[in-house]
């Protein structure tokens, strides 16, 4: 699913939470997106219109029973399986507080994946989805992205001064950005030739209202055909961002996600909807 929001555009894995848990909200949904999962809530009677091969469906059980006022867990259970059946069921799951070996046995004859725990808790919630989402989506992406990368559109520019062992090597433009490493384009092939991939570089972000200075970052990549530069780090190792740097950059990541999350329907989101801020804040910068 791919979403866009002014310079910046994602495409998350997605994930349909039938009858999400009304005790989760904004954050859980910001944390996940960092993560290259996109949660939206779905009702039951919804999923059918939902179903396509790029989304997986995670059903919380305990919320489904409650929703239709059931004591009957078997055949609550039962009505679960029949809509896993409709689609494929390597793309969803079953979560439930209750420890019952009857109905995990019921599920597991389907090869669907059941969790028995308290996901209504964010803290656990943010623990076990990060590990359990990229291996439904394992048969559709083959090297499942660990956090999410947003893109900038070509129009948009945001220079990224490049030193290699102290000296300046060139001025780049910010391809893309995640957590954990960011892509950078160049425009002269000379330039890219002098970078090599386990070099070390340093970076410097030139963002509208922000300079981002990232020390030791490792080239982890290149893109010989695209002139591209794959650069990892650790945005918490602070010889590589100061905590100045290390805040701001995640303000912007921040910002930039509730920009793209203010852009899908109300209905899909189980909270009141993120107002994207009006004054593009750390916007674009265009190179000198």
């Amino acid at each position: 699913m791919q979403i866009t929001a002014g310079e910046i555009f994602i495409a998350p894995k997605l994930v349909y939470w039938v009858e999400m848990p009304k005790t989760l909200g904004q954050n859980l949904v910001l944390e996940l997106l960092k993560r290259d999962i996109l949660v939206l809530e779905c009702p039951l009677p919804e999923v059918e219109k939902k179903k396509n091969d790029q989304a997986s469906f995670l059903y919380n059980l305990d919320g489904i029973i409650q929703k239709t006022r059931s004591s009957d867990a078997a055949n609550i259970a039962t009505l679960v399986r029949e809509s896993i059946q409709k689609q494929a069921s390597h793309l969803a799951m079953v979560h439930t507080q209750m420890i019952n070996s009857a109905l995990k046995q019921k599920f597991g004859e389907l090869k669907i994946t059941y969790i028995e725990r308290n996901l209504s808790d964010e803290f656990k919630a943010i623990d076990v989805l990060p590990r359990v989402v990229p291996v439904l989506f394992s048969k559709l992406f083959k090297n499942a992205r660990s956090y999410l990368r947003m893109h900038l559109h070509p129009q948009h520019k945001i220079r990224a001064e490049i030193f290699l062992q102290g000296k300046k090597i060139s001025d780049m433009l910010l391809k893309d950005l995640s957590i954990n490493g960011i892509g950078i384009l160049s425009d002269t092939k000379a330039s890219f030739e002098r970078i090599s991939v386990k070099d070390f570089i340093s970076i410097k972000l030139y963002f509208a209202r922000n300079i981002v200075i990232i020390n030791n970052a490792l080239v982890s990549r290149k893109d010989n055909e695209n002139q591209v530069l794959g650069v990892s780090y650790d945005i918490n190792d602070k010889r590589i961002l100061s905590k100045e740097d290390s805040d701001v950059l995640i303000a912007i990541i921040h910002k930039w996600l509730k920009q793209l999350l203010a852009m899908l329907p109300e209905d899909d989101l189980n909270f009141q909807k993120i107002e994207g801020s009006k004054e593009n804040e750390h916007g674009s910068n265009q190179s000198k």
